[in-house]
């Protein structure tokens, strides 16, 4: 995937239908476009994916990137997320936002 396929999914994130989210998690609305995009995804995309993540400073475009990593499910794509996961547990980049660290690391199922 192109870095302009990757960014056709930032915008996607940004005007599309959105998340719902709540202290329990969060859950993705229904977004075909956003479906195919990400089905578009492999394991050569890992590499971008994970400098997206690690890049990103909106939680919610974080959430989209860890959900294409777990979606490419490889070694590589999980190690990249247990990486941010380490990060996540030694820095908040979202101290007292709401969503932030503690509803990606649900996300993930480590919070």
């Amino acid at each position: 995937m192109s870095p302009d396929d990757l960014d056709a999914i930032s915008a996607r994130v940004e005007h599309g239908p959105g998340f719902d989210v709540s202290p329990r998690g969060v859950s993705f609305r229904p977004d075909p476009e956003l479906e195919q995009l990400l089905a578009g995804l492999g394991a050569d995309d890992v590499p971008a994916l994970s400098q997206r993540l690690n890049g990103t400073g909106d939680p919610m475009l974080a959430l989209t990137w860890i959900r294409a990593l777990l979606s490419v499910g490889t070694p590589e794509a999980v190690r990249a997320l247990d990486e941010y996961v380490d990060g996540l547990n030694q820095h908040d980049p979202w101290p007292g936002g709401f969503p932030g660290r503690r509803e990606l690391l649900l996300y993930l199922g480590r919070g």
